[in-house]
Order: structure tokens, then sequence, then C-alpha cells
């Protein structure tokens, strides 16, 4: 499935559903939808900067183990940071010219963060087009999760020994979300799956070849190796943390879209967390979920001021529209995972 095939934005709504085309040209009115180059190029630096100063804090870490934890939680938050702005580069909202953006892709997925650019496509394209839905979406149908008692019965029995504690082992399981995008990352360009880019294979090896050259270079072999487990695995729980409560014990897509149009699958499957500045940096824009889901290619700067807008249109349509804090769409996930788990034990 292309990417760009998979966005609402790039397909029109469904026959008889014209709310997502109305809720379109308010956005558009606004110039919401326009690239915005000068924010790019400032996170461009910005992440420049901060990788700088995570490989010059290899340094100390060689010398003190507080340096090194913090460095390795710091070069977690940057890692995801760059792979935050390869997701909007993937989505269009930088550069919209076919082979610029495939080469920025190249770069900033396959060599500096080494997930492939073509399985990104494929795999968030797919859960873009059927967010929740338990046969087409990924993002549900993780090995060691289980969003329904039906799909963890269909698991292995020692899965389902997982499933039934999942809860309490959630952050073991979120921690190897970053290996488990590496691994995905490096079979689909092995087999050189759909959109597969000459380059994508070589530039994930080269990634390997220098994170590993950087690290055993600044900390020595054994070192290196206990570094890179501990960044990947507060890598993978920051990524869990911010992929989790945009979905999670959300309704599940309806079976039929022509049975609510684009718009009502796409907001009713999401689920915003509102907060401040911060929570806006941390999110890297996906916590306006609602907004990004309707309008992908939107830049991510211009999520906050589509809000209000997507709101407001959310209510004369009578379509709810959730929002939490932090802490509120924590709580819902963990009762929703563990509902299913006592379900499964009974």
């Amino acid at each position: 499935m292309s990417a760009v095939a998979a966005f609402p934005e790039t397909r029109g709504e469904a026959p008889g559903r014209p709310e997502y085309v109305e809720l379109k040209r308010l956005v558009e009115a606004d110039g919401l939808l326009q690239p915005r180059y000068g924010y790019y190029l400032a996170k461009m630096a910005i992440n420049a900067a901060l990788l700088g100063i995570g490989l010059f804090g290899l340094r100390l870490a060689s010398t003190n183990p507080l340096w090194w934890i913090a460095d390795a939680v710091f070069l977690a938050f940057v890692f995801v940071q760059i792979a935050l702005f390869g997701h909007d580069v993937l989505h269009w909202q930088f550069i919209r010219a076919g082979r610029m953006n495939t080469a920025l892709g190249l770069i900033v997925g396959n060599l500096l963060v080494g997930v492939s650019r073509a399985w990104w496509n494929d795999n968030h394209g797919a859960h873009h087009a059927r967010p929740n839905d338990l046969e087409h979406d990924p993002n549900v149908n993780i090995l060691f999760l289980a969003c329904t008692p039906e799909q963890a019965l269909s698991r292995p029995r020692w899965v389902q020994w997982i499933i039934r504690h999942q809860v309490a082992l959630m952050l073991p399981i979120f921690s190897l979300e970053f290996f488990s995008m590496h691994h995905q990352s490096l079979e689909y360009a092995y087999r050189r799956r759909p959109g597969c880019a000459r380059l994508e294979l070589w530039l994930q090896i080269a990634h390997f070849i220098l994170y590993s050259t950087v690290l055993v270079v600044a900390l020595g072999v054994t070192s290196a190796i206990g570094f890179a487990l501990v960044h990947h695995a507060f890598t993978g729980l920051y990524m869990a943390s911010i992929f989790a409560p945009n979905h999670k014990g959300m309704p599940q897509a309806p079976t039929s879209r022509a049975a609510g149009g684009v718009l009502r699958e796409q907001v009713l499957t999401a689920r915003n967390v509102r907060g401040n500045w911060l929570i806006d940096l941390m999110y890297g824009g996906l916590n306006y979920q609602i907004e990004h889901h309707l309008f992908p290619s939107m830049p991510r700067n211009n999520l906050r001021r589509a809000r209000p807008i997507v709101r407001a249109y959310c209510e004369r349509q009578g379509v709810a529209y959730c929002e939490t804090s932090v802490l509120e769409s924590c709580s819902e996930i963990v009762a929703h995972f563990g509902g299913v788990s006592r379900a499964l034990a009974t």
C-alpha cells in the first residue's frame, strides 16, 4: 500500500459523506496545509546540535557511570526527535518534491536512525488507512499485546501467558519497540519489498557500522554493547510512550468505511493529549493525533492551530472528540489492557 494513497487528504471523502471535504476547506482557508520550510530547517539545525552534544557526551560517559546513563537517556531523546522529523518528512510535511523527499527520508530514516524509509511508509500507511482495525492496522497487531480477548486467544499459549500479565510487563514490552523496528526494517529492505530504493539496505548497514564504531571507539567493546542495549531500550520506551496514547484503548475501526466515512473513522479511533509547548515537543506534535490523522501532510507546528477548528466542527457534526491529559491517557490504556488480561484469565 502506498503511504500517500493511505492518507485521507490525498484520497477524498467516501461517496455520500461530505463531512471531511467541508472540514478540509475550513483548514485550507487558514493556510494550515501549506509547507513551513523555516520551521523544519530550524528543526534540522536543532536536531543536529543535539546529536553533536550527545556524541560529545560519550567522552564523559567513558569516565563516569552517571554520565554514561545520562547520555544514553539523552541520546534516546535525540534519536526519537530525529525519527519524529523523519516521520514528518515521509508525510510530505517538509519537502514535497518526490526525489528530494525520498533522499531526505533515506538519510534521516535509514542512515541516522536505522529504520527503513520504505518499511515505515508501508507500515505507517496501513495504520493511517485503517486505524485500530485488527486485520489491517499493524499498530494493533503486536505479538505481546492484545487489544481484545479474541485477539489474545489467537496467539500461541506461551504468548497468552505474557498477555495475561501485559499490564505488569508493559514497560519491558515497550522497551523492545526500537529493536523491533530495526528487525522489521532490515527484513523489509533485505527482501526488497515494495517501495524499497536501491540504497535502503546499504544505508541501514552503514548506520549500524557507524553506530557501533562510534560507541566502541568512545567506550570500548564491553561498555559499548551495554550502552547500545540501554540506549535502544530507552529509545523504545520513549517511542512507545508517544505511540500508545494515540489509539490504544480507543474504539476499533468500523467494519465498513461506508458506515462512518473518513472523518468519523479517523476521529473516533484517535485520542488527543492536551498539554503545553513541552508536551508538543516531547510528542513531536503527535499529541494532536486527531488532526494529524485527518491531515497527515499538515506541518507539525500547524496542528495546534487546527485543533480548535477540528474540535468545533466535530461538535457541530455530533462526532465525539476525545482529548485527555497524559495521566488520563495512561490510566485509560492500563484499564483497557487490564480488562483484556482479566477476560483472558477467566
